[in-house]
């Protein structure tokens, strides 16, 4: 019961609250609701501003007052980002305006409607409504807001490359203009002079051009209009490409760009790079010319827009491409120059005509054989990549038995040694090397005992006087000099060595090498000599014997051995 009317309690405050700030907001007069929404708009919390806008409409309503209206339906169509709000908003600004009578307000709301396709790069829309402002306003007493139309005509006339119609609407501006000295009238005097002369410059006037950009750095200084007077300054830099000054024309963008970039002047900055380029192509710098190139395109991605004479920008860029072999970029390039083409003519409807050296289809055909050519070097790439994962899959593998071999070569080489120090310890009896005799193994063949114990003690002395190291020795030869048959001699080497008589000689061989190796004598001995030495016919013969009998290279064996024992033999040599 305690919680509930604690909620209760709760909703109460809150619900006397909400009634007071309504009946607060109710009492504001719209200008300070205007000042209101302006904030939030700033502040980029709409839903609050929709709050507020919806209880300006409500006052304004109430009040009978079209024209706040109006403004608040073209300010809100103005902060809108997405073209269909942008245009719902300034269609309402028009409704009401209609049913006013109003021709400022009926001009002012198709304005607004213009300038929302303007922002879209909708040039002839954008027309379209600054003309329709334009027949409404001319009816009024607003010499300001009729100029300030005029000023939009001529912009968007030169935004469709109708440079020649844009010059009359601006000389009338700037004749109006020049007339008032407040503020707005200087501004709208500077911005219709700096139009004027980017227009006279794409006409082909260039000495007209620098006199307008002259003239208008000159009265910014005057206006204290430091940022338009930015604008000629970059104007005359531009215009100095025309007139052949490339080095100056580029020191002068270049040193004038940060400040388009901090305005967030979008485009002029975009044409900037552009000219920038152009100065170190006509340098003959071509290669510093292409980070521009690429600004340039970096920005017609971001915002849509590209002037009519800039889709040269990518043939640069596909030159570049092309004689760097790079297919990708080529490829990226000649896509991007298919998109600027669709996109200027739609834009630039009324010159077609001027970008047609940009041929559609030529430039569908280059596609088509970039991608044929990447799919090839694909396909190669692919087999290059299964090749070199095959080749590193190998030497892998054989890495990991290099380290494997290692690891049992260290430990069959300290076992090896290890046995033969054994083996060399001073004993009461000689040791007969790895052929002692073992417990006999059953055999098929019967032989006397007598004969057995001839053959094991002709083959000790036989071990003793190291016989075994004889060329070319054959169990027939070994069987004739011990006076006894290959069958006997066979058999009593199997039963009572364990092993046949290639192996019997050649561990026999192996372990007298042990002997050589503590000599200075043998010290160096190549694998060849080492072979002779012991009896071998070849190196090939010796390396398969010792490998057989110790499990090790002798190559590695050895390397190892020489190195561990090279300075003790030598001192003892």
């Amino acid at each position: 019961m305690r919680a509930f009317l604690f909620f209760l309690m709760q909703f109460v405050f809150v619900f006397t609250l909400c009634a007071q700030r309504a009946d607060t907001l109710k009492n504001q007069t719209l200008q300070e609701l205007d000042n209101y929404i302006n904030h939030l708009i700033k502040e980029k919390d709409t839903v609050n501003a929709l709050h507020y806008f919806r209880i300006y409409t409500q006052k304004a309503q109430a009040e009978n007052n079209t024209e706040a209206l109006v403004t608040i339906y073209r300010n809100m169509a103005n902060w809108q980002s997405a073209l269909d709000k942008k245009l719902q908003y300034a269609d309402s600004a028009i409704v009401i305006a209609q049913n006013s009578k109003n021709n400022e307000l009926i001009g002012s709301a198709l304005y607004t409607k213009g300038v929302s396709y303007y922002t879209y790069n909708q040039w002839d829309k954008t027309l379209e409504y600054y003309l329709l402002a334009n027949e409404y306003i001319k009816q009024t007493e607003n010499k300001y807001l009729e100029h300030k139309v005029k000023y939009a005509i001529g912009q968007a006339a030169y935004r469709l490359g109708n440079f020649e119609e844009a010059l009359q609407p601006l000389e009338a501006c700037i004749a109006y203009f020049d007339t008032q000295n407040d503020k707005k009238h200087q501004k709208g005097y500077l911005n219709s002079l700096h139009l004027c002369g980017i227009l006279h410059n794409r006409l082909g006037n260039f000495q007209k051009c620098s006199e307008i950009n002259e003239l208008g750095i000159k009265k910014a200084k005057e206006y204290s209009e430091s940022e338009i007077e930015i604008m000629f300054v970059n104007s005359e830099a531009i215009n100095k490409y025309s007139l052949g000054h490339y080095r100056e024309s580029l020191e002068d963008l270049q040193k004038y760009l940060p400040y388009l970039v901090e305005q967030k002047n979008d485009r002029q900055e975009m044409i900037s790079w552009f000219f920038m380029g152009k100065n170190y192509i006509a340098l003959g710098e071509n290669s510093k010319a292409i980070p521009y190139f690429e600004n340039v395109d970096s920005l017609f991605a971001q915002t849509g827009y590209l002037r009519d004479d800039m889709a040269e920008n990518y043939y640069y860029l596909i030159e570049d491409a092309q004689q760097k072999k790079d297919l990708k970029r080529e490829l990226y390039y000649t896509n991007r120059l298919i998109e600027a083409e669709k996109l200027l003519n739609t834009q630039y409807k009324n010159i077609a005509v001027k970008i047609q050296k940009y041929d559609t289809e030529n430039l569908l055909a280059s596609k088509d054989r970039i991608e044929n050519a990447l799919r090839q070097k694909e396909a190669r790439n692919k087999w290059l990549i299964a090749l070199v994962s095959l080749i590193t899959l190998g030497l892998l593998l054989l890495a990991i038995r290099h380290i494997r071999y290692k690891r049992k070569f260290e430990i069959l080489y300290k076992q090896f040694i290890e046995t033969q120090k054994e083996r060399n310890k001073p004993a009461l009896e000689p040791l007969l090397s790895v052929a002692t005799e073992t417990e006999p193994s059953t055999s098929t063949l019967e032989i006397k005992e007598d004969v057995i114990n001839k053959i094991l003690k002709k083959l000790e002395q036989f071990e003793i006087n190291k016989e075994f190291i004889k060329e070319d020795l054959t169990m027939a030869k070994l069987a004739k000099a011990m006076k006894t048959n290959v069958k006997y001699l066979s058999r009593v080497i199997q039963d009572y060595k364990q092993k046949d008589y290639v192996r019997y000689i050649n561990d026999l061989r192996v372990d007298y090498l042990t002997e050589m190796l503590q000599s200075q004598k043998y010290l160096n001995y190549s694998i060849e000599g080492y072979a002779k030495e012991l009896g071998f016919s070849s190196a090939k013969g010796f390396n398969r014997a010792f490998e057989e009998s110790t499990g090790m290279k002798f190559s590695l064996f050895l390397k190892k051995f020489q190195k561990e024992n090279y300075e003790h033999l030598a001192k003892t040599a």
